[in-house]
């Protein structure tokens, strides 16, 4: 269980693990196919917003829409994350590509687990220490239901199949 994701291959050298269909389908829909929608939507009332409503507030709304749908358009979103030994890669979709953002994990390098109130909601981060700098490799929402099982198994997944340390919170 490593919610959202599902295993596609595991071995004893590799663990990969992709967004389930239902969860990359929500997010297509969300991040390419809304934002099209709503700037289609806007071009098609754009004059009737401006005889309607008083002047400042039709530009603002417009500005409002026009911003949310160039925001989502080139939002980025993770389809999959690859343990290997010394190796993890983000499979990233972005508006134009698919990005592969691989980090590779040296002698001295560490994970530490933290649950923090971000600006979405409460989650567990990942974080990577890298000769004394902070980089964030996975975030589990904690609203989902299995969320200490899937950071158990993640943890579970970095050190076993990575080879690299990872402390918990109950741990540090």
């Amino acid at each position: 269980m490593y919610t959202p994701f599902e295993k596609t291959k595991e071995g004893s050298d590799i663990l990969i693990l992709d967004l389930k269909k239902s969860h990359r389908f929500i997010r297509f829909i969300l991040f390419r196919v809304l934002p099209w929608f709503l700037l289609g939507c806007l071009a098609v009332v754009y004059n009737s917003l401006q005889k309607e409503m008083p002047g400042w507030f039709a530009y603002v709304f417009i500005l409002g829409i026009g911003g949310l749908s160039i925001f989502l358009l080139f939002f980025t979103y993770e389809t999959g994350i690859t343990f290997e030994r010394h190796r993890f890669t983000r499979k990233v979709h972005g508006f134009f590509k698919v990005q592969h953002q691989t980090i590779d994990f040296l002698e001295n390098d560490h994970i530490e687990v933290i649950k923090e109130q971000g600006g979405r909601s409460e989650c567990w981060l990942f974080y990577l220490f890298k000769d004394q700098k902070k980089k964030n490799l996975v975030r589990i929402p904690m609203f989902l239901d299995d969320n200490i099982a899937s950071r158990n198994n993640l943890a579970a997944a970095f050190e076993h199949v990575c080879g690299i340390k990872v402390l918990l919170p109950d741990q540090y």
